[in-house]
């Protein structure tokens, strides 16, 4: 009887390090394609489990969807665009900061106030709102 796909695919996960083998020249060039370093590769080869999307990325190969090239050149054009995703990340920054310094500066405002009912709990909830 015929190995389906998924089975095939499963004995192909079951054992990477085989299956890294029978596909690619080396270790660098094989992972290198789903975006993984030769070291993040052995890590997988020897005890981790492969990250579902990297195990996808190894799926759409394997139903023959994309080729190795196919994947290194998704792979070149997302490290291309790779600094605007990193802006993304830099605003939110940018504005968790801008919302700790305001929680800081009423924190500070209300530091001069004594004897007003309920400012314990004020202060208190303020802080718990600081962003780590």
């Amino acid at each position: 009887m015929k190995e389906s796909l998924s089975e095939r695919f499963a004995r192909h996960l079951s054992d990477i390090r085989a299956y890294r083998k029978q596909t690619a020249p080396n270790q660098t060039k094989f992972w290198e394609m789903v975006g993984v370093t030769q070291s993040g590769g052995c890590r997988y080869e020897q005890t981790r489990s492969l990250p579902k999307p990297v195990a996808m990325l190894l799926a759409l190969r394997e139903m023959g969807l994309v080729s190795a090239a196919q994947l290194l050149e998704a792979k070149a054009l997302v490290e291309e665009v790779e600094p605007h995703l990193n802006k993304a990340v830099a605003l939110e920054e940018t504005r968790t900061q801008r919302d700790r310094l305001k929680i800081q500066r009423a924190l500070k405002e209300l530091d001069g106030l004594v004897d007003v009912p309920g400012l314990d709990e004020i202060r208190n909830k303020l802080r718990d709102g600081l962003p780590t």
